[in-house]
């Protein structure tokens, strides 16, 4: 890969090994680019983010990791408001 953002270390009993990795910007996956593939075979480029992702969310909407915790983050704030006007 020519701009990884990380690498994987493995420890086997021939030796170690290096792989290049990226992590998917819709779900956090960490995706490990072997050498000779290019990156279409591991994942694909969101066209909206401008983001590597993984293949699990290539052709799904974009929806980037962060924009999901900040939902889940509003709806918890939400849900505990709500309990606490209620009397919960």
């Amino acid at each position: 890969m020519r701009n990884p953002q990380g690498c994987a270390f493995f420890c086997e009993p021939a030796g170690t090994r290096e792989i290049d990795t990226f992590t998917c910007c819709h779900c956090n996956r960490v995706v490990h680019v072997p050498a000779s593939q290019p990156l279409e075979a591991v994942g694909d480029f969101c066209r909206q983010c401008m983001k590597l992702i993984c293949e699990r969310c290539a052709g799904r909407p974009c929806v980037p990791f962060l924009k999901k915790l900040e939902r889940m983050e509003q709806r918890y704030h939400a849900r505990r408001q709500f309990e606490i006007l209620a009397g919960l």
